[in-house]
């Protein structure tokens, strides 16, 4: 019981930016889905999210008998919410770490607090966390499974790295919140480095390459009706 808590809780913290954006992109503005194209084309978006990678963790930074797993990007609707996330570790201890940006600055605060309470259901606590730079920071401890979280918010983007040991053979060192900290702050300096000069930051070479959604066809002329 037990590992599939702890396996369902890691995937699902994992995929929280995804879904809530999915989530927003669908409701409506203003009385109606479709306004914001009656509105206008939204200025584009000039960031390069591939710089992404430079700022999760690294295979330097975590111990040696921690292998990394995977990193890839994870977007949300409209191409308006994009993170990126590594995985390091095994079934008995996993770190993982997420850092997203969500360009849209009239649904920022609501999409930042869905993922918040999205992880705090999950978790079932949390607490205020001392993070210095941060705008608003977090930290969530699994009472039924060795979960342990941090969330900060700084501007437009967002940092999360997660302790867990599925088969509960690490426990000790998924609750260790004191190493999580460490963690947090090696990405969320980094998150600094970027916000300050973005063009000091350099994607990472070899890692997975954020792909901008090819917008679909446009119709230019009217179809055929079936018989």
């Amino acid at each position: 019981m037990r590992f599939r808590f702890a396996a369902a809780l890691l995937v699902a913290i994992a995929m929280l930016p995804l879904a809530a954006l999915a989530c927003k992109g669908g409701e409506e503005k203003g009385g109606s889905a479709t306004s914001a194209a009656a509105d206008g084309s939204p200025t584009p978006d000039t960031f390069d999210y591939n710089k992404l990678t430079a700022i999760v963790l690294r295979p330097e930074d975590v111990p040696a008998d921690l292998p990394g797993l995977a990193g890839s990007f994870n977007s949300g609707s409209d191409n308006n919410g994009i993170s990126f996330t590594t995985w390091y570790g095994s079934e008995s201890l996993q770190l993982q770490s997420t850092v997203g940006r969500l360009s849209d600055p009239v649904e920022r605060d609501e999409v930042f607090d869905h993922i918040r309470r999205g992880i705090a259901a999950l978790t079932k606590n949390e607490r205020n966390y001392d993070l210095t730079g941060a705008d608003l920071a977090f930290i969530y401890r699994s009472p039924e499974a060795p979960v342990t979280s941090i969330l900060a918010f700084r501007g437009e983007f967002f940092v999360l790295v997660t302790q867990t040991s599925n088969d509960s053979a690490r426990a000790d060192e998924a609750y260790d919140e004191e190493a999580l900290g460490r963690y947090t702050k090696i990405v969320f300096d980094r998150l600094e480095g970027l916000i300050a000069d973005p063009n000091s930051v350099t994607p990472i070479a070899g890692a997975a390459r954020y792909q901008t959604p090819t917008p679909p066809a446009v119709l230019t002329s009217t179809p055929t009706a079936a018989p």
